[in-house]
């Protein structure tokens, strides 16, 4: 669960950048991108999350990359939906040195509990 949503935006804001203006953000922290500024971005972070958001492993659906951020402590997660992304912190992992492996393990956890609960925490440039 989010325990600071300010911080989290502002993280948020530096992976974005001015690329994208609209985004979502569920309870445990996914994130949903909402690129069509004509769509309502509540509702599209929903149906994209009751879609694509389930983690089914063996699939697609449980794949995940990691990526080592420049600018900010931590990664991002990037699964089979471009618009789904998760920010995991150093503090969200145990250990100095935790891989990829677990760093993508503990998003996907995340985004899989976001899919089941469906609760946005916060809409960027609504």
């Amino acid at each position: 669960m989010v325990e600071d949503l300010e911080k989290l935006n502002r993280i948020w804001r530096e992976i974005l950048l001015d690329e994208v203006k609209t985004w979502v953000i569920f309870k445990h922290g996914t994130c949903v991108v909402c690129s069509d500024p004509a769509q309502d971005p509540r509702e599209y972070a929903t149906n994209l999350m009751k879609k694509m958001g389930i983690v089914v492993t063996a699939t697609s659906h449980g794949d995940f990359t990691v990526h080592n951020l420049e600018n900010v402590l931590g990664w991002v997660i990037e699964y089979h939906h471009k618009d789904i992304l998760s920010y995991v912190s150093p503090t969200d992992v145990e250990g100095d040195d935790a891989g990829d492996m677990m760093v993508g393990l503990h998003g996907r956890h995340m985004r899989g509990e976001d899919a089941k609960e469906l609760q946005i925490i916060h809409v960027e440039g609504e």
